[in-house]
């Protein structure tokens, strides 16, 4: 086949399957579609880090796994659809920091995937992202409707954090384990004292750590991503 033909043909090819979009970066971004139709937009938010200490005896709670949001939107072909992608969550010591949310900006409304609360040395706070407000140590993932999942709740000192589908809590040695979520394990516990929390994996909570007197970091909460899959025109 001559290089005229090829060229030819690259194009439409490119227009039939360049259809879909999975953003890891973190950042605020444009989707245009190529087409006119519908599409699944795929939305997980950031874990949260586990918490970290500098003075006293204490096991910190493990970060909490952010919100997946999962939609079917109309999109309009050359239209710039606005979302932002939240990047991995810090750990550091003190209180873990929240995960950040990821968003999409849709014809009608804006949608948002709540990111991950961080962990204390007593406790999490859930204002940022399990929408029924459960702080319970380990509390698993919980399928609040079709297409929305709340995330895994750090665990408290000592004890695993919480499982969602197919992935188990980070688990813990004194410091408490990260919350998992459905694409990544949450962070390691600091297995004994002045010992820091792993990192969590993709939108998972950071591990808690294990001070007894030093600095100590936290984990850090994983990163999210949002995702486009072209379904059909009808």
């Amino acid at each position: 086949m001559s290089g005229v033909v090829i060229g030819a043909l690259l194009g439409p090819v490119k227009a039939i399957t360049n259809r879909g979009s999975r953003q890891t970066t973190a950042g605020t971004f444009n989707f245009t579609p190529t087409i006119t139709g519908w599409h699944i937009i795929r939305l997980q938010a950031a874990g949260g880090a586990g918490g970290g200490g500098s003075s006293g005896a204490t096991s910190f709670w493990g970060g909490c796994a952010g919100e997946f949001i999962e939609i079917k939107q109309y999109l309009i072909a050359a239209t710039a659809y606005s979302y932002t992608v939240p990047g991995t969550t810090a750990g550091a010591a003190g209180n873990g920091a929240s995960g950040g949310d990821a968003v999409f900006v849709g014809p009608q409304k804006t949608y948002t995937a709540k990111g991950g609360a961080g962990g204390t040395s007593s406790g999490i706070t859930n204002t940022n992202h399990r929408r029924d407000a459960v702080s319970t140590s380990a509390a698993p993932a919980l399928f609040a409707a079709p297409g929305c999942l709340w995330g895994a709740n750090g665990g408290s000192g000592g004890f695993a954090g919480g499982y969602c589908g197919m992935h188990a809590g980070g688990t813990a040695s004194s410091g408490g384990g990260g919350g998992s979520s459905l694409y990544g394990v949450g962070g390691t516990g600091g297995a004994a004292w002045d010992n820091p929390g792993t990192a969590g994996g993709t939108g998972a909570g950071g591990g808690g750590a294990a001070s007894n007197g030093s600095s100590v970091a936290g984990g850090g909460g994983g990163a999210g991503f949002v995702e486009f899959e072209y379904l059909g025109s009808n």
